[in-house]
């Protein structure tokens, strides 16, 4: 909070007795017509001009934020568990409820379905009901439809009709056909129980998967926001390691009822933990905002710098708002949208969820065991993404970006140059293990940046005013190209399986020219420097 001496301060005296000025400024520039963007800018560098030398809530990692992000990253385990709960199980499933392959391909899908809803209204509902209450509700609606899915009855059989049932009395032959009607009805409702299960799950992973990224940027110091921000996508990670290993070896119910854990135990653990505090300066809690922050930063730490820059930085931002959808597409956000949205469409059409979704079919069709493949994918997975966390605040999201884009292009080089000659008949000895080292080599490559860091920089680059409507539609666009990309590679590898790796690997390289281009660094820097300077970029140009 705000001691006497804070605002007694120089900085704080400096941002008071230059409040007017600005304000003078601001008027006049208003009157002239321009975009107060460029102001906004002047006001956060002028802090800093005035607060040059490091905070000492900037490097601080307490114990409160260490738990705090361990409670936000319950729910993306949650997540990694439902994206890869359906590989393990299939089999099970089908046999004990008897489904059809049409009937398990739209259990499957109704987690896209369920998340492409949420991404309509995903930034809405974190905007309006604060970021602790929407994990609380994502994970209250995934627990259901765990349970949902883990209760589902096992079908009814009906009874064959005898070759002669003219020799039966006509009573009999009324019943039988009775339960066989019975039993139609009763699977009927069975699938629509595990599918209604599996959208009910879709729909918290998509608020999970927007609001787990927010919040731990929000509640994460500078120096330190992209580690924490890493380890989210190496959870994710783990969850879905975690249910492809134990799906093998227990059913599909425990395995339904495993990975509602995560769910239920970030459901309790949120009670004690704070809500954004940039969120709850934005919804004018003043007292609410002071005192998360300074639990977050340690009862010693010097709040009053970063707490006067995120309140100068969220009234100004709030005054040019009028609360529209419509705001999201004004010129000043263009270069925050651009990048968010070009990044999630290279990420998807440069085969991310394609490989996830089909690595065993590309395994199968270069005659590769895909136990072993598949297996191999979820072990290297995990220290890709343990160095990504740390890497990302030392090198920076840009280089990892460039790196990650060039492996991921050369991967799908040297797959369709493979898949090329294996259907010219040549290299027939030594293309399965060369297929199988290129893929490994995508997924490392693609964990070291092109899976988890177009959601961090989505997390970075939006102001608070246009964060829930940008994140929507960012995120929609993200659930959107995954559909069609997972829809259409079947298709694709049907074509042309050389064709599919060569197209993949023109889109990775585009990726790396807009990385160059378009995306910024974000290392090191304070969210309201960073996405005051969008705006100003935008405004200008």
């Amino acid at each position: 909070m705000f001691t006497e001496d804070s605002i007694l301060s120089p900085p704080f005296l400096a941002i008071l007795t230059h409040q007017k000025q600005r304000d003078m400024e601001r008027d006049s520039l208003e009157e002239d017509g321009l975009s107060t963007s460029s102001l906004l800018l002047k006001e956060v560098s002028n802090c800093g001009n005035h607060c040059n030398s490091t905070s000492s809530s900037d490097s601080s990692v307490t114990a409160l934020l260490v738990f705090s992000t361990l409670v936000a990253v319950c729910g993306s385990i949650a997540t990694g568990c439902a994206v890869g709960y359906s590989s393990p199980v299939k089999s099970g499933i089908m046999e004990d409820l008897g489904l059809s392959v049409a009937a398990y391909s739209l259990f499957g899908s109704m987690l896209t379905i369920g998340g492409l809803t949420a991404a309509l209204v995903n930034g809405t509902i974190t905007d309006m009901i604060g970021r602790k209450r929407t994990m609380w509700l994502s994970q209250i609606l995934s627990t259901a439809g765990w349970l949902s899915i883990a209760l589902t009855k096992v079908p009814s059989l009906p009874l064959d009709s005898p070759n002669s049932p003219q020799r039966l009395p006509t009573c009999v032959l009324f019943e039988l056909s009775k339960w066989n009607r019975k039993c139609s009805k009763e699977n009927l409702l069975n699938a629509w129980w595990l599918d209604a299960g599996r959208a009910l799950i879709g729909f918290g992973v998509g608020l999970t998967g927007y609001v787990v990224h927010v919040y731990i940027a929000e509640i994460t110091p500078k120096n330190v926001r992209g580690a924490f921000a890493s380890f989210n996508s190496f959870m994710l990670a783990c969850g879905f390691s975690l249910a492809y290993f134990i799906g093998t070896i227990v059913s599909w119910r425990a395995l339904a009822l495993i990975g509602g854990i995560p769910g239920v135990i970030q459901i309790f653990s949120l009670y004690f933990i704070p809500e954004s505090p940039r969120w709850l300066v934005k919804v004018g809690q003043k007292q609410e905002f002071e005192a998360a922050l300074q639990r977050l930063r340690g009862k010693s730490a010097d709040i009053s710098q970063e707490a006067t820059d995120i309140t100068i930085y969220t009234e100004t931002f709030e005054r040019q708002s009028w609360s529209r959808f419509s705001d999201v597409f004004q010129q000043r956000y263009a270069h925050s949208l651009t990048v968010g949205l070009g990044l999630m469409l290279l990420q998807q059409f440069g085969g991310v969820s394609a490989f996830s979704y089909y690595a065993s079919t590309i395994f199968e069709s270069a005659d590769f065991s895909t136990s072993i493949g598949t297996r191999s994918v979820a072990i290297v997975t995990m220290p890709a993404l343990a160095i990504t966390v740390i890497l990302t605040d030392r090198a920076g999201r840009q280089p990892l970006l460039m790196v990650s884009s060039a492996g991921v292009c050369l991967s799908c080089l040297i797959l369709g140059l493979l898949f090329y000659m294996q259907d010219l008949h040549n290299w027939k000895d030594v293309t399965p293990i060369l297929v199988f080292l290129a893929i490994l080599a995508y997924f490392v490559f693609a964990s070291v940046g092109m899976q988890g860091l177009p959601w961090i920089l989505m997390s970075e680059i939006f102001p608070v005013n246009v964060r829930g409507r940008a994140g929507s539609l960012v995120t929609f666009t993200h659930w959107s190209c995954s559909w069609i990309v997972s829809y259409t590679f079947n298709f694709m590898f049907e074509w042309s399986a050389p064709g599919t790796f060569f197209i993949f690997a023109g889109v990775c390289g585009l990726a790396i020219l807009f990385t160059v281009k378009l995306v910024p660094e974000t290392k090191g820097r304070a969210l309201e420097e960073l996405q005051a300077s969008l705006a100003h970029f935008s405004a200008v140009s």
